[in-house]
């Protein structure tokens, strides 16, 4: 009797789900994944971009750096460059070396940043007698940028304000054995000087010191004497 009961259930079927129970459960289980699929579809679009992106960059490098390996600068004699390091085989800094006028050295400068695209990483500068300026300066070399900013490296602010020989006094002029000094006055105030002294609050240095006279170089290269009991000055 009861093997009989049993086989009757075990024939009757089944409840059928219906398409609608079906459908709903498919819906609530995509909405409990939808978030986690969404984020992961988000970074992997991100990774994508960024990585285009960085592989777009080395590429602008690569050519930056070919154009630096070949650039002359013809109105620039005297100046000494060259890729001073490398990755991949590929140049990623550049030196620049040359002794000349802060006037000539603002002039390269600013065609170098025009075409080139780079960030310094050293700068030094040594003032000379002759009114020039030696720098060494040593860049990394950058993707290329539409938009990008100029940058003053020069050692000191070049302004093109002309001498004002009102301002100027030579007071007295003294020899030693070994050099001969002298006395100046700037705007009231005075400095004893030689040969090569550098006067940064007027932005001049000293050429030469003589018996009477004293020699002014300007940021530019312009030279200007001053004479003792003399409240001009005259440019040479």
């Amino acid at each position: 009797m009861f093997q009989s009961m049993f086989l009757s259930l075990k024939r009757r079927p089944l409840p059928a789900l219906r398409y609608s129970t079906v459908a709903l459960l498919s819906l609530l289980q995509i909405s409990l994944w939808y978030p986690w699929l969404s984020q992961a579809h988000d970074d992997i679009r991100r990774q994508t971009r960024l990585k285009n992106q960085a592989v777009s960059e080395w590429q602008a490098i690569q050519r930056q750096a070919i154009a630096l390996e070949n650039v002359r600068f013809g109105e620039y004699a005297w100046l000494e460059h060259r890729i001073v390091a490398r990755k991949a085989n590929v140049a990623t800094q550049w030196r620049i070396e040359g002794s000349q006028t802060l006037v000539q050295w603002r002039s390269l400068l600013e065609e170098v940043q025009r075409r080139f695209s780079l960030s310094v990483l050293t700068v030094s500068w040594e003032r000379e007698k002759n009114a020039q300026w030696h720098g060494v300066l040593r860049f990394a070399i950058q993707a290329p940028k539409a938009n990008r900013s100029f940058h003053n490296w020069l050692p000191t602010r070049l302004d093109d304000t002309r001498f004002i020989p009102a301002d100027w006094l030579l007071l007295s002029t003294m020899r030693t054995a070994k050099s001969t000094s002298a006395l100046i006055e700037y705007k009231h105030r005075r400095h004893w000087v030689q040969a090569g002294s550098w006067l940064p609050d007027a932005g001049l240095s000293v050429r030469s010191v003589a018996l009477g006279q004293v020699t002014l170089v300007e940021k530019g290269g312009a030279l200007q004497t001053l004479l003792i009991r003399d409240f001009g000055g005259v440019g040479e």
